[in-house]
């Protein structure tokens, strides 16, 4: 399976899927952002990528048909952390985008059909995220949600022309999406600080005026609560939104009548990540979404404003967008694979210490990821190397749990850690950012957390039969919020437990609690970027998580740090991974005294200052 950019489309109108192809592959193209699709005034569909590293790249069709071939890649220079598409009322499309310096730019062609792409500054604007639309009478209206969490919105005064009025609107939001009502009045809804669910509407097509809450107060609520939401118009007008709720479950509501009230929350069924919706050309709704297994699902209406149905698409995804072409045939474009996940199929080789594969979500965060060290043979070591950082040398190995963040997080590059020193079982969290860019061991890099206590006493050392867990935390951001470090001897008693809330018991930040996309698990060195010296010992690593992950080798684009720890072994062994995602991940581990592994220095620091 190699990741890039594919796109699929329908065989027929209103009828079932073709095999996915090849748009564009390459490494920059491992994990994506966001994938936007949107329809010209010819009827070519024009396609927005935003990367890992946050580059916006643009592809089009040739011509306006789903089988029509696609141009060549082309980067339009812009960094972006988000963006929105709509179409202006002469046929010409127009993006805004929040920059990587959270101001609002947008960019439109030269004209209909013109692969040149100029653009500005939204004056005054700085965001979150952005979401656009067009009043009946042709005006781009934008919501965005203000650094500040607060809703802001700003209207064309003219048809396709500008200049931009802009104010502030009314409530907070995390998510929001915007679409008109059938008969031309707009309507925002939205994910409030509360995670609840809110809206308001026009109280006129092209109005100022919006319902849903008196001036200074939030949206009507429209019952249940969610993580992210996305809406569409059915057939006979009504509005229907569907959503991700707080347990990563899907949820739906919709309009009892076009641009009337609304049903209420309605459990959909199945888990996501990403949701997609599009109509097909008969009016039945059709629905992507990304599972919490990695793999794309597919489910439509069986008749129009009808029951649903569904099976899994065929892909793995990562970023997914859905759109109807102007024969009427639907079109997908998605960043992952061109099959599903559908068996585990192993990796070949062995790895030696300090070298171990990297679990990933394709780009995505990995919620609650967990791994537990189950020990068959007694760990043994004979030697530590000398420390390369920090100030005397410690003894002993550490289990490290070392997670990266995406570009664009404060903490780049997070470790939990569990180690033995000789006497006892000690657990840490370190925690850090990138203060500038790091040109040596240590460079560039500062402590928002670095904290470490006893977990307990194993005098004998960590003999077989004992088991040692690093569970994370994440909450409905999927920010990484704690830790927990468990102990347990060959009996199954629970010798030592220690839990830390980052922001009750460690005083970290909230802007400097971040997800996580990628993890390593290594049996190294204790710190200061020593290495030790296994003599014996071999057990299994189980990794688990709420969203499965996969193996790989390198570190794929866009992690915010690509370095990893200092600290090495010699004489460790990892056995081998599946290559298919998975929300169990079984590992041997073992020493082996016969192929030596030579102690590999990565450019990054140890866990540790001092002792």
């Amino acid at each position: 399976m190699t990741d890039g950019v594919y796109y699929r489309y329908q065989t027929a109108v209103n009828n079932g899927w073709g095999p996915s192809e090849v748009l564009d592959v390459g490494a920059d193209l491992n994990i994506v952002q966001q994938v936007a699709l949107a329809a010209n005034a010819d009827g070519r569909l024009e396609l927005f990528v935003i990367a890992g590293d946050f580059q916006v790249y643009h592809w089009s069709q040739t011509s306006a048909s789903a089988t029509s071939g696609w141009s060549a890649r082309k980067a339009l220079n812009i960094t972006a952390r988000q963006l929105a598409v709509a179409r202006n009322s002469d046929g010409r499309l127009e993006f805004f985008y929040v920059g990587m310096d959270n101001r609002i730019y947008h960019n439109w062609p030269d004209n209909a059909g013109s692969d040149n792409w100029p653009g500005a500054w939204l004056t005054g604007a700085s965001a979150k995220e952005v979401a656009l639309a067009a009043n009946a009478d042709g005006r781009l209206e934008l919501f965005y949600i203000g650094l500040d969490v607060n809703i802001y919105h700003n209207w064309e005064r003219a048809p396709s022309n500008g200049p931009w009025d802009g104010a502030a609107f009314r409530g907070k939001a995390r998510r929001l999406t915007l679409l008109a009502n059938a008969d031309g009045r707009l309507e925002l809804i939205y994910v409030g600080m509360d995670r609840g669910l809110y809206h308001n509407w026009q109280t006129s097509p092209n109005g100022s005026d919006w319902g849903g809450g008196g001036s200074g107060a939030t949206a009507a609520g429209l019952g249940g609560f969610g993580k992210d939401v996305t809406a569409i118009r059915n057939a006979d007008g009504r509005l229907e939104i569907f959503y991700i709720g707080t347990n990563d479950g899907i949820y739906h509501n919709w309009q009892v009548s076009a641009g009337g009230g609304w049903n209420g929350e309605s459990n959909f069924g199945g888990q996501a990540q990403q949701l997609s919706l599009c109509m097909d050309q008969d009016g039945r709704l059709e629905l992507f979404y990304i599972g919490m297994d990695g793999n794309a699902y597919g489910n439509w209406q069986t008749a129009v404003n009808g029951p649903w149905t569904g099976v899994a698409a065929g892909f793995v995804a990562s970023a997914v967008a859905a759109t109807r072409s102007t024969d009427g045939r639907l079109v997908v474009a998605f960043q992952g694979g061109p099959t599903a996940v559908t068996g585990i199929a192993p990796t070949t080789g062995t790895l030696g210490s300090s070298t171990n594969y990297l679990l990933h979500n394709h780009g995505r965060p990995i919620q609650s990821p967990q791994v537990t060290l189950s020990v068959s043979s007694a760990l043994a070591y004979s030697a530590n190397g000398l420390p390369q950082i920090g100030a005397s040398q410690v003894f002993g190995y550490s289990l490290q749990f070392n997670a990266y963040a995406l570009n664009g997080q404060a903490a780049v590059w997070q470790q939990y850690i569990i180690d033995y020193d000789g006497t006892n079982l000690n657990c840490w969290i370190n925690s850090w950012n990138i203060a500038s860019p790091p040109t040596t061991v240590g460079g560039g890099l500062s402590f928002f957390v670095n904290k470490t206590t006893k977990l307990c006493a194993v005098p004998g050392g960590v003999a077989a039969g004992w088991n040692l867990t690093i569970q994370l935390a994440t909450d409905t951001d999927e920010r990484v919020t704690g830790a927990t470090f468990i102990a347990t001897d060959p009996t199954g008693a629970q010798k030592g437990k220690v839990t830390w809330d980052l922001a009750r018991d460690l005083g970290v930040a909230a802007g400097n609690i971040c997800p996580i996309a990628a993890y390593e698990v290594d049996l190294v060195g204790p710190g200061n970027s020593e290495s030790v010296t296994l003599t014996g010992g071999a057990g299994t690593l189980h990794y688990s998580a709420r969203t499965a992950t996969m193996a790989q080798f390198a570190k794929p684009p866009g992690l915010a740090w690509n370095g990893g720890t200092a600290e090495s072994s010699i004489n460790g062994t990892y056995g081998t991974l599946p290559a298919a995602a998975a929300f169990d991940l079984f590992q041997s581990i073992a020493t082996s005294t016969t192929a030596k592994v030579t102690p590999r220095l990565r450019p990054m620091v140890g866990h540790r200052v001092d002792r």
